[in-house]
């Protein structure tokens, strides 16, 4: 299976993309069977010991979302994942608003963030061992395992074309800016907070705002994401900054770009 030229289309503008049905149902029912198992043990994220295992992984490597991605980037030059981050989204307590908690996490066109350097308070999103910045995916691909129909239901929450921003950005100043923080900027568009079925998949690239977003429904938002790494990921490094379709052939040739 493959993207069409349009989704491509699609992606190139706006920096993600939702694929309903990538994800067989009998793959969904026993990644969650498994997760709901480790719970049931005590255990809670990031659920070391069942990342790797391969009901989880092969949500990407053994369904269409490895073709599908693999499509964007060219034949030959997609990884295999060898673990997913399973992402459970909890409930917020009763009577919590999503207005409420926008406005306290400084939501709107400034919000969310970048993988791979500090974040507010200093967490860690994947740095290097120095403590430096780094880019060690090419892009997301989210895996729902519930339905997720609504916004404020924890949905994987992306700003579109911040993909296009930010490249603009780091070619004017420079992405040695996020060995400090995230950059403070006005992004172009709101968040867009992805709705979805239990099988679906958004890719988004790996230049694009994003978090997980407020969840006041009575449901835990069940997730899976993977960060898949083109084959050249280290060769190529952090020049894909201020060139993002550099690891992304199947997308270049569907909007024209040399």
């Amino acid at each position: 299976m493959e993207l069409s030229e349009r989704q491509k289309r699609f992606f190139y503008k706006e920096g993600y993309l939702k694929v309903a049905g990538a994800v067989p149902r009998v793959m969904v029912d026993a990644a969650r069977q498994v997760i709901n198992a480790e719970m049931g043990k005590g255990n809670t994220n990031p659920f070391s010991e069942i990342n790797t295992a391969p009901v989880i992984a092969d949500l990407f490597n053994e369904t269409p979302v490895f073709s599908l991605l693999e499509s964007a980037l060219g034949k030959g030059n997609l990884q295999r994942c060898q673990a997913g981050g399973i992402k459970l989204n909890f409930p917020r307590a009763p009577g919590s608003s999503a207005d409420a908690l926008t406005k306290k996490i400084g939501w709107g066109r400034s919000g969310g963030h970048l993988d791979g350097i500090k974040a507010v308070g200093d967490r860690l999103r994947g740095l290097r061992e120095d403590g430096t910045y780094n880019r060690n995916f090419t892009s997301f691909a989210t895996v729902y395992l519930d339905d997720v129909p609504v916004p404020n239901g924890g949905n994987f929450t992306v700003w579109p074309k911040s993909h296009h921003f930010f490249e603009n950005y780091f070619r004017k100043h420079g992405h040695q800016i996020l060995d400090d923080h995230m950059p403070h900027v006005t992004l172009p568009e709101d968040p867009v907070f992805v709705t979805a079925k239990a099988g679906d998949v958004i890719f988004a690239h790996h230049a694009m705002v994003h978090t997980g977003g407020p969840n006041t429904s009575p449901n835990i938002r069940y997730a899976v994401i993977f960060r898949a790494k083109h084959a050249r990921i280290n060769d190529i490094g952090f020049d894909a900054f201020t060139d993002i379709w550099r690891e992304w052939d199947g997308v270049r040739e569907a909007v024209g770009i040399a």
